[in-house]
């Protein structure tokens, strides 16, 4: 492989979706769905609840456009590399924050952290309410930065995660202004 074909690396960027360039993130995220797919890789990300996936473009960007639903991703190269999402819910205060997800090759380089302080920042910028999240029992490096960042982690309430295994979850709150 020559010198002039390796492909630089340049930053990951953390960028918010907004409606006008929902677009661009869709076909991120085909493309490296079926990146995926092709290679066998699993989808660490899944569905980013009903606000996401299984919607039409345009109801993503009516979502988007009114209050109470927030999309962040990561980019580098032109490739997905992390992404989260939160939906407020107004009866009960609480803005809940749906998988956030990092691709393998960024993982601990303080991305996810990235995404996560550009989507508390969206929030705070329409609601003052109490973010909750469902931090994994096996996965202690999330829990770790949910609680670095000034979540508040209760016990495993035998709550399950959305992963279809019925895993145990951390709730993890934090009140944001």
């Amino acid at each position: 492989m020559s010198r002039d074909s390796i492909e630089p690396v340049n930053p990951v960027e953390v960028k918010v979706v907004r409606a006008e360039d929902l677009a661009h993130f869709l076909e991120l995220k085909l493309r490296d769905m079926e990146k995926r797919r092709e290679t066998g890789a699993a989808s660490d990300y899944g569905p980013l609840t009903d606000e996401i996936d299984g919607v039409s473009e345009d109801e993503m960007k009516r979502r988007l456009r009114q209050q109470g639903t927030w999309l962040v991703y990561a980019e580098q190269n032109k490739k997905l590399k992390g992404m989260a999402a939160a939906k407020f819910y107004p009866k009960s205060g609480i803005a809940f924050v749906y998988n956030v997800f990092t691709d393998e090759s960024i993982r601990n380089q303080g991305i996810a952290r990235e995404l996560m302080e550009k989507l508390l920042a969206e929030i705070v910028k329409n609601v003052s309410v109490s973010v909750v999240h469902l931090g994994d029992v096996r996965n202690p490096t999330s829990v770790g930065l949910y609680e670095r960042m000034g979540f508040q982690k209760a016990a495993p309430t035998g709550i399950g995660l959305f992963d279809g295994k019925g895993s145990e979850a951390h709730p993890m709150s934090k009140t944001i202004r």
